[in-house]
């Protein structure tokens, strides 16, 4: 959604050597409503906000997003990138992480799950 994608540029822009990303978008919906809701995209009419990720990031964690590999731009430039971690970001979602590992020479492995990350801390 354009909110979303706003907020990660402004996000992204602020804080030009960022080193952890942790974005946890959409609503927590039972397992059971999960397949009903549409997923934000994190891209809109000026973007892929993702294009903008700085070289010094080393942890990128998003959940709830409807991802595309084309979000991260034709070659990522994410040098520093060391963990990777997907949750409900939609059908694409393994595209993404296995795009991602291919481009980023310090990704070795990602993780993507079908379920929502939980929030650090969370029971």
């Amino acid at each position: 959604s354009s909110e979303v994608a706003a907020c990660l540029r402004a996000v992204l822009r602020a804080a030009p050597a960022l080193e952890t990303l942790l974005v946890l978008g959409g609503e927590l919906t039972s397992t059971r409503n999960r397949a009903d809701k549409t997923l934000p995209r994190p891209t809109d009419a000026a973007g892929a906000s993702l294009e903008l990720l700085p070289p010094s990031l080393q942890e990128l964690v998003l959940s709830d997003l409807d991802l595309a590999p084309d979000d991260f731009g034709i070659a990522p430039s994410l040098p520093a990138l060391r963990r990777l971690q997907l949750g409900n970001c939609g059908a694409r979602a393994a595209n993404v992480a296995a795009a991602l590992v291919r481009e980023c020479p310090k990704l070795k492995d990602a993780v993507v799950e079908s379920a929502p990350v939980k929030r650090r801390g969370a029971d």
